[in-house]
């Protein structure tokens, strides 16, 4: 490259903001215990995640480490003891990951059902309100229209 000028530097992404998010915590609160559990097995789920190279490492020496002059039956247990912690704690890992995911959408499935229905009922009391309002127009505007003598916007009602 020539010039000896340095690439520009991409442009910083701003930061999100997660205060928007506040409005859905009381949606949340009915469901707190669950929210609870969901975090316990996320937790769960990265202990056996972080348990994982751990049980690797206890197969592979103790399991495939006894070198080839070892007995046949003396190899093959070594390696199925060295595989049981790898396998509780892939099962461990898959049950802790499903649980997670299971809380996390029924909790989400909740919310959004309850926040669907504060929306609904808020739009209920906007349509109210507008038929409340409507209806107490239509009833003042014959008297006005006697008042000024339009009688086309108003029809026979005015006369």
């Amino acid at each position: 490259m020539s010039g000896g000028t340095a690439p520009a530097a991409p442009a910083a992404v701003p930061a999100r903001r997660l205060r928007p998010l506040r409005s859905l915590l009381p949606f949340l609160k009915p469901y707190r215990a669950r929210v609870a559990l969901a975090a316990l097995f996320l937790l769960l789920a990265a202990a056996a995640t972080l348990a994982f190279p751990w049980a690797v490492r206890h197969f592979v020496d103790g399991g495939l480490d006894l070198g080839i002059d070892a007995p046949g039956a003396d190899r093959l247990a070594a390696m199925r003891d060295g595989m049981l912690p790898l396998f509780w704690v892939s099962v461990a890992l898959g049950v802790f990951t499903a649980a997670r995911f299971y809380m996390v959408t029924w909790i989400g499935e909740r919310v959004t059902a309850d926040l669907r229905r504060a929306v609904l009922a808020a739009a209920d009391q906007l349509r109210a309100a507008r038929r409340a309002h409507d209806l107490a127009r239509s009833h003042q505007e014959p008297a006005r229209c006697r008042q000024c003598g339009y009688r086309q916007g108003c029809g026979d009602q005015a006369l």
